[in-house]
């Protein structure tokens, strides 16, 4: 406790990973009277599973109320998707069924092991501790078993088979540096979770690890043909819907089929690029709308803006140098240029009969560089990485560089 009290003293984010990294090597004691426990495809941990979920819910309930006693800012939980249903049973009436695929995190966690009880319990723990931790934020990363740099060359894998079934979490995947950036994106990004909440991300890569179509082997092997559908899953797309983390935490995981040709066809391609919102399609269409260019503007995070990047701006009342002065007036992240038009005119707030009056985009809200904005390939990736952190100050120094 001492150790652990001494090393968070001046923290204002901690990562907490530390666990039994894994299921139990033996299966429920139901399983193991029925001898149904599929041959492992990864490892398994030496230890009883009472033990390992003991270990495990203890360490993060620890980790958890010595980080709120010295006020942490952010606490970020390695949790785990196999918190949704990893079964030792691969098929019959032992073997995990999701309510739906793809699952995602509005999914309910049905744990069948002391491991994923482990980790949905940890959540809990976060979760109750949110409640009244008011200046704490909570995050917890829902990874798949990850694919180490050295074995990527491993993929795709052949398909499971009668003889060598897959559980089916462990049909998607990740690469471990995928998994690290989510979690230091998770420290970074304000808005991964508000003060006095815990938020869950599923992490995984957009397909799975096989060249197969996905419904069709969950219909052979699992006999999932019949499964609602919360979204199609089109192609070998991944049996997780990773899509909050790539909207909240910029997560942008590779896949096997990178650089493959044809491109790789799936709905969740499409979220590598988010499309823009309604109000920033209309205000981009305005003719009079004018852009600054922003390319290798250097951000507070240490980022430099792609090439292309841009300040969007709209410019009212008279030529600069003709009115009696200069009037700036920003937007929110939520509010695109056009949407403040009511503050300006000869009986406004803002007089542009007089005054020369600058409307400019933030950066982030769809107009001005954003997410949205990212020139991407043929196959909808981003041909650049969105920064980690826009900062209000990066939009205050963007905007003076544009009055400079």
């Amino acid at each position: 406790a001492d150790a652990l009290r001494g090393a968070l003293v001046g923290a204002t984010a901690v990562v907490h990973c530390a666990a039994w990294p894994g299921p139990s090597a033996r299966p429920p004691p139901a399983v193991e009277a029925l001898g149904t426990a599929a041959a492992p495809s990864i490892g398994l941990e030496p230890c009883e599973p009472s033990q390992l979920l003991r270990d495990n819910a203890a360490a993060t309930s620890a980790v958890c109320d010595f980080a709120v006693r010295a006020n942490v800012r952010r606490l970020v939980f390695s949790s785990s998707a196999f918190s949704m249903g990893y079964s030792h049973a691969v098929s019959g009436p032992q073997a995990y069924k999701p309510l739906y695929l793809p699952i995602d995190e509005n999914h309910p966690p049905l744990p069948y092991e002391t491991y994923g009880l482990s980790k949905h319990v940890g959540e809990q723990v976060l979760e109750t501790a949110a409640r009244t931790a008011r200046s704490t934020s909570f995050v917890s990363l829902r990874f798949t078993n990850i694919v180490k740099s050295e074995m990527w060359g491993t993929l795709p894998w052949p398909s499971p088979s009668e003889e060598r079934p897959l559980t089916l979490l462990m049909w998607a995947y990740c690469h471990e540096e995928d998994v690290i950036d989510a979690h230091v994106q998770s420290v970074l990004r304000a808005s991964a979770a508000a003060d006095g909440e815990h938020e869950a991300y599923l992490l995984a890569a957009p397909d799975t690890r096989f060249r197969e179509p996905t419904m069709a082997l969950a219909e052979r092997l699992l006999g999932l043909g019949s499964v609602r559908q919360a979204m199609p899953v089109e192609g070998n797309a991944s049996v997780l819907d990773a899509s909050k983390a790539y909207r909240r935490l910029g997560f942008r995981p590779r896949s096997w089929q990178d650089g493959d040709s044809p491109p790789l066809t799936m709905s969740a391609r499409s979220l590598w690029a988010p499309a823009p919102s309604p109000a920033a399609v209309r205000a981009g269409a305005d003719p009079a709308m004018r852009n600054f260019d922003l390319s290798g503007f250097v951000l507070d995070c240490g980022a430099a803006l792609p090439p292309g990047a841009r300040l969007a701006y709209r410019v009212h009342g008279p030529p600069l140098g003709e009115g009696e002065g200069l009037i700036l007036h920003p937007t929110s992240f939520d509010c695109v240029h056009d949407e403040v038009e009511y503050n300006l005119g000869p009986e406004a707030a803002l007089d542009s009969s007089r005054y020369t009056v600058i409307v400019a985009n933030m950066l982030g809200n769809g107009v001005s560089f954003s997410p949205s904005t990212l020139a991407t390939s043929g196959d909808g990736t981003p041909m650049a990485s969105y920064p980690p952190l826009v900062s209000i100050a990066d939009n205050v120094r963007a905007q003076h560089r544009l009055l400079a």
